[in-house]
């Protein structure tokens, strides 16, 4: 029935909010090898946005369009 991973992302600034994305069927390790993956890039860590939205890319992957196994909170 899936795994239901989910990871947190934070913001150091006051106030802006955190982004949680939950992975249907993603094992935790595979999670974190993805967030590895866009991290190594080493783009836009001082940019909240975009760095959230690198990470969410590289979550999703090919299943971008998709209707299902991946949310954000």
């Amino acid at each position: 029935m899936g795994e239901r991973s989910t990871v947190t992302i934070l913001s150091k600034e006051m106030g802006d909010p955190c982004i949680e994305i939950y992975a249907h069927w993603d094992t935790p390790e595979e999670l974190v090898n993805k967030i590895k993956r866009a991290l190594s890039k080493k783009e836009r860590w001082d940019d909240h946005s975009y760095l959230s939205r690198i990470i969410f890319c590289s979550i999703v992957g090919n299943e971008v369009f998709s209707t299902n196994g991946y949310g954000l909170r």
